[in-house]
């Protein structure tokens, strides 16, 4: 494993309150996990990390587009 994001459900993302006492910044907000995705894949180009491909569950079929 090289990178991970932390999944909130919007009733977390909604509480701000309730993401501070856990010790979730404000910029913290909700994401789909297609959106994780494509940021933890980002940050490994960025990061020059050497790979051929990469797979990914596609969430349940609601992916209409491609990378």
């Amino acid at each position: 494993m090289i990178d991970r994001e932390l999944c909130l459900p919007v009733s977390w993302t909604d509480d701000r309150d309730r993401c501070r006492g856990a010790g979730i910044d404000d910029e913290i907000g909700f994401a789909t996990k297609n959106e994780h995705f494509r940021l933890m894949l980002q940050r490994a180009v960025d990061a020059g990390v050497p790979f051929a491909w990469v797979t990914a569950d596609e969430a349940y079929g609601q992916v209409k587009h491609t990378l």
